[in-house]
């Protein structure tokens, strides 16, 4: 027969089981935190709980009251043997020694309990069969009386497990809260009160001091009810607290299931692609971006789902509404949201403006090309004595062979042979004056040439053709020793312009030195990790030791005439190929500064120009 009261627990059922659905699912979503999994597990344990306890105020036998109380205290000393984890999960207890070996304690000693409840004749609510009776509720409805009269030591020990639960549970918040301050642990230590005085009322009940039926089912409903609604608050709370981060965030961030939904976006993200958060949460790509674009964004999001890797591209957005606005630099970073298992749930985009970052290094690379190319007008300027006098020879050696040759043809019978020869000979000086010039504009060039493959050895010999009349009026001597034609693949002109730096330092820093001293040595060698090293060793009187510490910082120079900024560009054109310029130590006297290259691949050496890679190896030149 149906009555009020067990409509009661059956809607108190129907709360519980609001309150298992909804956190199982969260728990589900989120496994790593167990907060939700036990409180889930709570509120079947209470729907399991109140349905029996139910069904024993419509008992019709004493044999079907005592299996009903049986099945009651078996869900109620589950609950209690669960409760101290929730606590001590929900006030992040549960990682201390103590507190675990507190709750171990607890639950070992309601889990003999229940197996007493199960293995005993009549369960641990009677210690012989009752008998079946029925009471009075104020509203006038009859139930079955579930009371009971007589505790015997197995019900009175049942009764010291609980009371010691709540004792640990409320300890765990008070001790939470000395920690923590926080209204969710002020929040779970009123609904643990409230449950123990709903414990009590149960006592109450039994000893015939309250006229009522048990009070403990509105404790267990009531717990669960505070707490679903306390858990409920603090996961709206630390969802606006995460959007208030993202979206405080200079970035625009974006979180989209594996079916391309999106979950989450932030204000960054919203402003960038002019959005509205109400038109894009639930939405898919394919709905919000022209069809082109939406594939783009589709083959990225799956590469990263079936990879389960970061993915790193850059992105150039128009700007919107803004007529004649620049375009706009983004660096995207998309990677998997992944479970316990390892399996992908969502997908995680990062948009950063990196247009100011981007700005700054064009403005960056276009003063470094300008102070690359002053420094070429510089050190060529240097070197404009050398080159008038190299250019003389071939001139005048071109000039003689051609009047020569006008003779010849005067004579009236000139000999072809002869003829020939002075021709080849004019072919050759002029040749050779075309390399020296041509040498000398492509370091005047202003723009940065196409990297090309070329052989350092035969570099190194145009130059000493170059510096070769500076050197002759110093007395200096340059040695080169190769143990190769040494390729790379490189900017000529800036390769050339370290070289003609390095050179010209080993020139000044040996011009005063004796004769026997006036040597600057080349070395080109192949190092077993594919690279070409290149050192330049001078006999001078060295760098001092304070200054070798800043040698290559901008501006700071040890010549009373310089700029400070011949190293500095020499460092940035090695770096920029991939390579490295350092200052060696040295035993004696003299310097050496050594840089890297990283040598030619084989595959690229095969698209060399003819005759580009065939210098040969050679031993020491003088």
């Amino acid at each position: 027969m149906n009555n009020s009261l067990v409509i009661i627990l059956y809607l108190f059922a129907g709360i519980a089981v609001h309150g298992a659905i909804h956190h199982g699912l969260r728990a589900w979503r989120k496994p790593v935190d167990a907060t939700g999994a036990l409180f889930a597990l709570l509120c079947l344990l209470v729907v399991g709980y109140v349905v029996t306890k139910a069904g024993v105020y419509q008992a019709e036998t004493v044999e079907a009251l005592v299996a009903r109380r049986r099945w009651e205290l078996s869900f109620g000393v589950l609950f209690f043997a669960v409760l101290p984890w929730f606590v001590a999960c929900y006030v992040e207890l549960d990682r201390l020694v103590l507190f675990r070996r507190l709750c171990a304690a607890v639950s070992g000693y309601l889990l003999v309990m229940f197996l007493g409840n199960l293995l005993l004749p009549h369960g641990l609510s009677f210690e012989q069969l009752p008998s079946l009776e029925r009471m009075i509720l104020p509203w006038h409805e009859s139930v079955v009386d579930a009371r009971v009269r007589e505790s015997g030591a197995w019900h009175l020990a049942l009764w010291g497990g609980i009371f010691a639960t709540f004792v640990c549970c409320l300890w765990m918040c008070a001790s939470a809260y000395r920690r923590f301050p926080t209204r969710s642990n002020l929040t779970l230590a009123l609904a643990l009160v409230l449950f123990l005085l709903a414990g009590l009322g149960n006592q109450a009940v039994n000893l015939g001091l309250l006229p009522f039926v048990h009070t403990f089912e509105f404790g267990f409903v009531f717990m669960v009810a505070v707490m679903d609604i306390e858990l409920v608050r603090q996961a709206r709370e630390y969802a606006r607290r995460v959007q208030g981060i993202l979206d405080n965030v200079p970035a625009g961030v974006s979180v989209k299931d594996v079916a391309g939904r999106y979950l989450l976006c932030n204000d960054k993200y919203l402003q960038l692609f002019q959005l509205q958060a109400a038109d894009v949460l639930g939405r898919t790509d394919a709905v919000l971006f022209p069809p082109d674009e939406a594939r783009q964004i589709g083959r990225s999001d799956r590469q990263v789902l079936e990879t389960r890797q970061p993915l790193r591209y850059p992105q150039v957005f128009d700007v919107a509404g803004e007529a004649g606005a620049p375009d706009r630099h983004y660096n995207t970073l998309k990677f998997p949201l992944l479970d316990s298992a390892g399996v992908p749930t969502a997908v995680c985009s990062v948009l950063v403006d990196v247009s100011e970052m981007e700005q700054a290094s064009q403005e960056i690379d276009a003063l470094r090309h300008q102070v690359w190319h002053v420094d070429r007008v510089l050190r060529t300027g240097a070197l404009s004595a050398s080159l008038a006098h190299e250019l003389s020879q071939p001139l005048a050696a071109i000039l003689s062979n051609a009047q020569a040759g006008v003779r010849f043809l005067q004579s009236g019978s000139p000999d072809l042979r002869e003829l020939q020869e002075i021709f080849e000979d004019i072919v050759r000086d002029d040749q050779r004056a075309t390399a020296l010039v041509s040498g000398v504009r492509s370091m005047l060039r202003k723009q940065e040439l196409p990297r090309m493959p070329f052989a350092l050895r035969e570099l190194l010999d145009e130059m000493q053709a170059l510096i070769r009349n500076e050197m002759a009026t110093r007395g200096i001597r340059l040695r080169i020793t190769a143990t190769g034609p040494c390729p790379v693949l490189a900017d000529r002109a800036q390769i050339q312009q370290v070289l003609l730096n390095l050179l010209m330092n080993a020139i000044e820093a040996v011009q005063h030195q004796t004769p026997q001293r006036r040597l600057v040595d080349v070395t080109l060698t192949e190092t077993p990790d594919r690279a070409v090293r290149v050192a330049v060793r001078d006999a001078g009187e060295g760098i001092p030791e304070q200054d070798r510490r800043r040698i290559f910082e901008p501006f700071h120079t040890t010549k009373t005439q310089g700029l400070g900024m011949g190293l500095v560009v020499c460092s940035s054109i090695i770096e920029a190929h991939g390579g490295r310029l350092w200052l060696e130590t040295t035993a004696g006297q003299g310097t050496v500064f050594v840089f890297t290259l990283p040598m030619l691949a084989e595959e690229d050496a095969s698209m060399a120009p003819e005759g580009s890679l065939t210098a040969a190896a050679t031993g020491p030149r003088l």
